[in-house]
């Protein structure tokens, strides 16, 4: 894993990995709409971001078995927004 420095808001300078850092960011997004009433707060963000994290493995699995016999890009197009659009808050 490379090396990675970040500046992240309210915290100081730090090293994370890629994917840590991902998964960072996701739950970072997923707080402020949470925050701002677009998404729900039945579970916690942190849990909502690896949820979203390991739907992006299991696609990635499943495109891998198969040889990579489809467009991965397409498959994310399909798939990632039903799960965001589980998480919308309802009203």
């Amino acid at each position: 894993m490379a090396l990675d420095y970040r500046i992240l808001p309210g915290a100081a300078l730090a090293y994370v990995g890629d994917a840590a850092f991902e998964v960072l960011v996701r739950r970072r997004l997923i707080e402020e709409g949470q925050k701002n009433g677009e998404f729900s707060k039945e579970d916690s963000a942190e849990n909502l971001a690896d949820n979203y994290a390991s739907l992006e493995r299991g696609m990635i699995y499943d495109w891998c078995l198969k040889g990579g016999s489809y467009s991965l890009r397409e498959k994310g197009k399909q798939l990632l927004p039903i799960y965001l659009q589980s998480l919308r808050k309802a009203g």
